[in-house]
C-alpha cells in the first residue's frame, strides 16, 4: 500500500485516484450516475489544489474551476431521468447527446488540472488497480 511518509494512506488524492478509476469502469452507465461521479471528482480536486497552492491559483485555473462548477450545476438543473431510460433512447436523444458533450467536457477540464498540478501519479492508480485484484 503507498503510503505517506507518516505512514498513513495518502488521503484525498487517493480517494480521487479512487474516483477515476471507477469512472473509467461506468462510462457506460448512467448519465445521472456519471454526473455524480464527476461532481465527487470536482470537489476532491478542488479540495487538493486548494490545499496544495495554498490558495494560489493561476487566474485561468480559477475560471477552469468556475466554469466546472456552473456546468454541473446546469446539468443537475436539467437533468431528466428519460435521458437515461433505454426506452426513450431515439425521443431523448438530443437532450443526451448535449448533456453527454457537457460531461466531457467537463471531464476533460478535470483532467488538466489533475495533470498539470500532479495531484495524482502512477505509483496510486497501480496500488488501486492491485487492491481491487486482491479484493
Amino acid at each position: 500500500m503507498m503510503r505517506n511518509p507518516n505512514g498513513s494512506k495518502p488521503g484525498l488524492p487517493f480517494l480521487l485516484a479512487e474516483s477515476l478509476r471507477s469512472l473509467i469502469y461506468t462510462v457506460e452507465g448512467s448519465l445521472h450516475g456519471r454526473l455524480n461521479s464527476l461532481s465527487l471528482i470536482y470537489s476532491l480536486t478542488k479540495a487538493i489544489t486548494d490545499t496544495k497552492q495554498k490558495g494560489q491559483l493561476e487566474g485561468g485555473d480559477i475560471k477552469i474551476y468556475e466554469s466546472i462548477s456552473s456546468d454541473i450545476e446546469e446539468l443537475r438543473n436539467t437533468y431528466e431521468p428519460d435521458i437515461d431510460i433505454s426506452e426513450n433512447a431515439h425521443a431523448a436523444l438530443f437532450k443526451r447527446t448535449a448533456f453527454e458533450t457537457t460531461l466531457d467536457l467537463i471531464q476533460t477540464r478535470l483532467l488538466y488540472l489533475i495533470q498539470k498540478y500532479e495531484l495524482i501519479d502512477g505509483s496510486m492508480i497501480g496500488e488501486i488497480q492491485a487492491t481491487k485484484w486482491r479484493d
